[in-house]
């Protein structure tokens, strides 16, 4: 399904996006703590057959294994300095193996509270979700995802910095 054809697909009837990632990866070897996104990188093939798997259960719409990719969240893994690699990979990824099904970039939680609650600073955590939606956006996603943010100004930084970049 091309881009063009999300507007026409949504009059059809309703659009399937795919599921969990980190729960299907554990079933193919992945350990409780283990961060998802570093499969991109070590495993690419694990995560193109999750992708293949969704895909073929007829997902229209496949996201980025990117939930956990932000700029916190990889410094959290101790793999901040493959920030980019590994959005830019979970796109390509994502591509390869997802068939017809539109690509969208996945940006989760940055894992920080937002002062005066924690140590997140807005610009700070609006300035990693650009970073992350502008590798995102040039590795040709189709679209985005902002997911599983507890804090409404955390959402609200992620789909600015995505507005921001595209």
């Amino acid at each position: 399904m091309s881009a063009k054809n999300l507007t026409q697909r949504i009059k059809e009837g309703p659009v399937l996006l795919d599921g969990a990632m980190g729960s299907l990866l554990m079933g193919m070897g992945l350990v409780s703590g283990q961060p998802p996104e570093e499969w991109t990188i070590n495993y690419p093939e694990r995560v193109g057959k999750a992708h293949q798997l969704y895909e073929e259960a007829g997902s229209d719409i496949l996201q980025t294994n990117t939930f956990g990719a932000s700029y916190y969240r990889l410094k959290e893994c101790g793999i901040a300095d493959q920030h980019d690699l590994v959005n830019k990979k979970a796109v390509e990824v994502c591509r390869q193996y997802g068939g017809d099904a539109l690509i969208s970039g996945d940006i989760g939680p940055s894992g920080l509270l937002i002062e005066p609650l924690g140590s997140g600073k807005p610009q700070e955590l609006k300035e990693s979700f650009v970073r992350q939606a502008t590798i995102l956006d040039e590795s040709n996603v189709d679209l985005f995802s902002v997911e599983t943010m507890i804090d409404i100004e955390e959402a609200v930084l992620a789909v600015e910095a995505i507005r921001q970049v595209s």
